[in-house]
């Protein structure tokens, strides 16, 4: 739910993307490596699939929203199985030994071992009223955005956010940064992404309730107690990294949604289209919609049908049309464009797209594809297309 007082949208925590060409990776000692739905908002017999992520030579995990309950379907090593969710899902991140962890009903944080189905449940902090966005510093170690309230301020307005983390063997949680709030000033912090020194680097988002002015976003890391990096140029959030190159997501009229730029030295370059941390502009929350579609709050069970693997970005029909002929041929494997996928393939661009087969995992299936054409593999990636 996007609440009135910090006007943006409840972005998910900590990861990286592939859109296209492009893979956003976490550098190598760092942070996880993930990748991201690429068409955002998709709507499927099943539901909105959101926040796609993996962790290369790990696993994989997306969100399934429904009207009511959601799923999340993992694999790790291989093994595919669904997660014992119950209630709203967000923010899936991988560690890398395999731990999975979630913000179920932004209430609490879950982590679970898909091989031993361990399951167990961090509290919020006791300050807080809500928690999500989790990012994983290390494989003991976890972050997390805690939303508090302040005197005054109605509780279903997100007045003050800030960080958490919390060690898995035990112990409390203990504050990452200490910003304040009043009945006018608000801060919200979104987007945390994991550096490989174990920091956290967010954007924060700040104003005044009764102003007209739009609030400002500042980078901000919790290094040395918490400082800001810069103020931004306007409405932009974190989208991991590729390599060690900081990338970013920040509306684009020519994708009509959330574009993707790399930062580089000359400015903010844009490599392509669609949601990362944050959620689609375009996208529709099944939960608003169950009393006007009572069918859609009782959804038929998952297929991997709604996800696909992609090859590009390619810069004509003809190369892309020569890399699927290499390809064995499979159902509804296909070239395609951005009027075909406008969430998913940057303008002017052709990838290839072969949707996930039912009883195959999405890790499967990226494998297979690049193993039939390993010259292309590193441009081979997950992405959700809807169905």
């Amino acid at each position: 739910m996007m609440h009135k007082r910090n006007r943006v949208a409840l972005l998910a925590g900590c990861v990286g993307v592939a859109a296209g060409a492009m893979s956003w990776l976490g550098s190598p000692s760092g942070p996880a490596a993930v990748l991201a739905v690429l068409a955002p908002g998709a709507q499927t017999e099943s539901g909105t699939v959101r926040h796609v992520v993996d962790r290369p030579g790990v696993g994989t995990a997306y969100v399934v929203d429904r009207a009511g309950s959601d799923t999340l379907s993992v694999t790790i090593h291989d093994l595919t199985r669904t997660a014992p969710t119950e209630g709203e899902v967000t923010n899936p991140a991988i560690s890398e030994s395999g731990t999975v962890a979630w913000a179920e009903d932004q209430s609490s944080i879950k982590l679970w071992n898909p091989r031993t189905d361990e399951l167990s449940t961090l509290n919020r902090p006791e300050s807080t009223s809500a928690v999500f966005s989790p990012a994983f510093l290390s494989n003991s170690k976890i972050a997390a955005v805690g939303s508090q309230p302040v005197a005054g301020v109605p509780g279903e307005d997100d007045g003050l956010n800030n960080l958490f983390e919390i060690g898995l063997e035990g112990g409390p949680w203990k504050p990452l940064t200490s910003f304040t709030g009043t009945t006018t000033d608000w801060t919200a912090v979104r987007t945390p992404v994991a550096t490989s020194e174990g920091d956290v680097l967010f954007v924060r988002v700040h104003g005044d309730s009764q102003a007209t002015a739009q609030p400002g976003f500042e980078l901000w890391t919790t290094s040395h107690g918490g400082k800001r990096v810069s103020s931004l140029p306007g409405e932009m959030y974190l989208a991991g990294y590729r390599g060690d190159t900081l990338m970013w997501n920040a509306p684009s009229e020519a994708c009509d949604d959330w574009g993707l730029f790399e930062a580089t030295a000359d400015g903010l370059v844009q490599v392509g289209c669609g949601a990362v941390l944050a959620d689609p502009l375009q996208g529709v929350d099944p939960d608003l919609d169950v009393e006007e579609s009572p069918d859609f709050a009782a959804p038929p069970a998952h297929g991997q049908g709604d996800v696909a693997v992609i090859v590009g970005d390619f810069a004509s029909e003809r190369q892309a049309a020569a890399v699927e002929a290499q390809l064995r041929d499979a159902p509804r494997q296909r070239v395609a464009t951005h009027d075909l996928l406008p969430q998913a393939v940057a303008p002017g661009a052709w990838v290839v797209v072969r949707p996930v087969p039912a009883g195959m995992s999405p890790d499967e299936a990226l494998k297979e594809v690049r193993l039939e054409i390993p010259a292309f593999a590193e441009m081979a990636f997950i992405v959700s297309v809807g169905g």
